[in-house]
C-alpha cells in the first residue's frame, strides 16, 4: 500500500526536476519500467445513456474518475478525450472536456453520414498516452442509419491483433429506485425518488437514464482487452499530466537534419476574442509544452520559435491518441427486442429532425471583442493615432508620440527600447501585433500608421509565466490584419479544439396552462448525470413522458470507490 502512493510521487518529482529550464516536463521515463498502469495513473469508466442509437442522435455518456487517492485528491489530470470511433479505429468525432475528481459528462453527435454498424465511445486522459490505447475506457455502440442500405463491414487485416471484448462486472442492485406510479398518460409528469441504504458506504455519484425497454444492454458496461499486460508497459513517458488544462506541446527541430533544438524562444499566441500569449525556452530534447487558458469551441493558434539557427522546425504534438488498437470486428446484429425498439427509434428520429425540437441552451464565451480586457491588464499608455497628424511610418509615431519608447540606432539599424526603470534593461522587450509576437524590428518601425489603430505601452517589468521581459508594446491595427506585416519564417498558425461547447439539456415541461403541439418522441425520455443526494441519501426528480407509448426503463447507475464495482437501480413503468 504504501507503495503505491510513493510512486506517483516519485514519477511527478522526477517530472518537475528533471529540467529546470523547462519545469513539468521531461520525455525521460523513470527508472525501472512501469508494471501497472493503473498503479501510478489513471482509470476511467464510462457509461451513456444507451447502447442503441440512430444517426443524428446525441449520445449523453458520464465518465468516472478513479487513480490512486493520492493522484486524485490532487487531481492529476483535469482534461477527458473522448472518441466516436468504428472498429477499425476510424475516429469519428473527437472532443475534449473538462475533469474533476469525480469526472466529467457531455454530449457526443452523431454524423448523419455514419454507415449502420458497430462503434465505440473511447476516452481516456492524455497521461494515458504514455501507455497502449488497452487501458483507455471503452463502451461498444450499435448505431443505425434509416438513409444508407449498406452496413459497415470491418475487415481483420493479416496482422495478429489483439481482440478486445465486452465483458460483465460485478453488479450490486443497491440504489432503491421508485417512480410515483407504474402507468403513466401521454406528457405526464413522473416524479422519481433516488436512495440509497443507509449503512451502505458508497461514491454518491450517479446518473440516471431514461429509456425505451431493450435499447440498452444493461448486463456489459465497457470492454476489455486479451492483451498481455507486459505488451501495455511503455518504455517512455512522452506525455506529463495535464494538471492545469490543456495543454499544446511539441518539438523544435534543425531543418536540415532534424535534430532537436534546445535552448530555443517558442512563443504561443491564442487569438481570437480573448486573447492570450506564453512563452517557454526548449528543454535538452527541443521539446515545449502550454498550457492555454480555459476556453470552448474551435480556437487559432499562433506559434513561433526564436533561435539564432534561423533554420528550424516547430513540430506539434497530435492532441489525440494515433496508436492503433486492436478491437473486435463483430458482425452487426441486432436482437429480436432491439429490432422492434429500433423501427420505432427511427421513426422518432426522423420526427424529432422535422420539428426540430430543441432541449439544448447553449452556455458559451458571449464577450464581445470590445469588453475584452488584454491579457497584459489595463496598459500604461495607450496612443489613438488618429487622434494625432499624420506620419510617415511607426518609427516617427514612436519618436514623437510614445512616452518612455525611443529608438537606438546602431550599425544602421533601428531598435526600440522602453525607458523608465533601471531593470528594463535585463530582459528582452515583447512586441506584439494584434497580440502576435513579433521579433523583427526594423519590419515593425516600417510599418504604415494608417494601418494602426493604437499602440498600448507597459512600461515596467512584465512577468508572464516563467518568462520577464523588459516591457511590453502592443501594435493593434484597424482590420486585425496585422497590419500587413510578414510573420516570422520560423511560425505557424494552428486551428485546434478546446473544450466542447457546454451544452445543458432542457428536457420538456409540460403546463397544463400551455399548449404545445410540438410531436414529442424523444428516444431518450430523460437524462440527469449528476444525481444530487441529501444528507438522508435521498433525491427526488421530475420529468415527464413524451407521446410515445410502451415501456421505459429507469437506470440509476454508479460505481464502487475504486471502479470495480458497478452500482445501480432499475424499475419500470408503462405509457399508455
Amino acid at each position: 500500500m504504501m507503495t503505491n502512493k510513493i510512486i506517483p510521487y516519485l514519477i511527478c518529482t522526477l517530472y518537475l526536476f528533471s529540467n529546470c529550464e523547462f519545469p513539468g516536463y521531461s520525455s525521460d521515463m523513470p527508472s525501472g519500467r512501469i508494471s501497472d498502469p493503473v498503479s501510478v495513473g489513471e482509470n476511467i469508466r464510462i457509461v451513456t445513456d444507451r447502447t442503441l442509437y440512430a444517426v443524428t442522435e446525441n449520445i449523453y455518456f458520464k465518465a468516472y474518475y478513479f487513480s490512486n487517492e493520492d493522484l486524485k485528491n490532487d487531481l492529476w489530470s483535469r482534461v477527458l478525450y473522448v472518441e466516436l470511433i468504428s472498429q477499425e479505429c476510424e475516429v469519428i468525432v473527437q472532443s475534449k472536456f473538462p475533469l474533476n475528481q469525480q469526472g466529467t459528462n457531455g454530449i457526443i453527435n452523431i454524423p448523419e453520414n455514419l454507415l449502420t454498424g458497430n462503434y465505440f465511445l473511447r476516452a481516456y486522459t492524455k497521461w494515458m498516452l504514455n501507455f497502449e490505447p488497452e487501458v483507455y475506457a471503452y463502451n461498444s455502440l450499435k448505431i443505425i442509419n434509416p438513409f444508407k442500405d449498406h452496413i459497415k463491414v470491418d475487415v481483420p487485416g493479416d496482422n495478429d491483433v489483439p481482440f478486445i471484448e465486452s465483458y460483465p462486472v460485478k453488479t450490486e442492485n443497491y440504489i432503491i429506485c421508485e417512480s410515483n406510479k407504474t402507468v403513466y398518460h401521454k406528457r405526464e409528469k413522473v416524479s422519481l425518488k433516488i436512495a440509497l441504504p443507509e449503512n451502505l458506504r458508497l461514491n454518491p455519484d450517479f446518473c440516471l437514464a431514461v429509456f425505451r425497454k431493450g435499447s440498452i444492454d444493461t448486463l456489459t458496461y465497457g470492454a476489455s482487452f486479451n492483451k498481455p499486460l507486459l505488451d501495455i508497459v511503455s518504455e517512455k513517458l512522452d506525455y506529463p499530466p495535464e494538471l492545469r488544462g490543456i495543454t499544446v506541446s511539441g518539438k523544435i527541430v534543425n531543418s536540415t537534419n532534424n535534430e532537436p533544438v534546445k535552448s530555443s524562444l517558442v512563443q504561443m499566441a491564442l487569438l481570437g476574442n480573448r486573447p492570450d500569449y506564453s512563452g517557454y525556452i526548449s528543454n535538452e530534447e527541443g521539446r515545449f509544452i502550454f498550457v492555454l487558458p480555459e476556453r470552448h469551441g474551435p480556437q487559432d493558434l499562433f506559434l513561433t520559435a526564436q533561435h539564432v539557427e534561423n533554420d528550424v522546425q516547430l513540430m506539434v504534438d497530435n492532441e489525440f491518441n494515433v496508436k492503433p488498437a486492436g478491437l473486435p470486428l463483430v458482425p452487426f446484429d441486432l436482437t429480436p427486442q432491439e429490432l422492434q425498439i429500433a423501427e420505432e427509434m427511427l421513426i422518432n428520429m426522423q420526427v424529432e429532425h422535422v420539428f426540430n425540437k430543441n432541449l439544448y441552451a447553449t452556455s458559451v464565451d458571449t464577450m464581445k471583442s470590445e469588453d475584452v480586457i488584454p491579457f497584459y491588464g489595463n496598459p500604461i499608455e495607450t496612443i489613438i493615432i488618429d487622434n494625432y497628424i499624420d506620419l510617415p511610418n511607426l518609427e516617427e509615431v514612436i519618436n514623437e508620440l510614445v512616452p518612455d519608447v525611443k529608438i537606438i540606432k546602431s550599425k544602421n539599424r533601428s531598435y526600440i527600447k522602453v525607458y523608465s526603470r533601471s531593470e528594463l534593461s535585463f530582459f528582452p522587450l515583447l512586441i506584439m501585433v494584434d497580440y502576435i509576437p513579433v521579433s523583427d524590428q526594423q519590419a515593425i518601425l516600417n510599418l504604415s500608421p494608417k494601418k494602426i489603430d493604437r499602440i498600448e505601452v507597459i512600461n515596467r517589468v512584465y512577468i508572464k509565466g516563467s518568462m520577464r521581459y523588459g516591457g511590453l508594446i502592443s501594435i493593434i491595427s484597424k482590420k486585425g490584419d496585422f497590419a500587413g506585416i510578414d510573420l516570422p519564417s520560423n511560425s505557424s498558425f494552428y486551428n485546434i479544439d478546446t473544450y466542447s461547447i457546454i451544452e445543458k439539456i432542457c428536457f420538456p415541461v409540460y403546463n397544463t396552462s400551455v399548449v404545445d403541439n410540438t410531436p414529442d418522441f424523444r428516444n431518450c425520455l430523460y437524462w440527469e448525470p449528476n444525481i444530487q443526494l441529501d444528507q438522508a441519501k435521498q433525491a427526488n426528480l421530475e420529468f415527464y413522458t413524451s407521446d410515445q407509448k410502451g415501456t421505459y426503463t429507469i437506470l440509476v447507475r454508479g460505481f464502487s470507490e475504486n471502479g470495480n464495482k458497478r452500482i445501480i437501480g432499475k424499475c419500470e413503468f408503462n405509457v399508455e
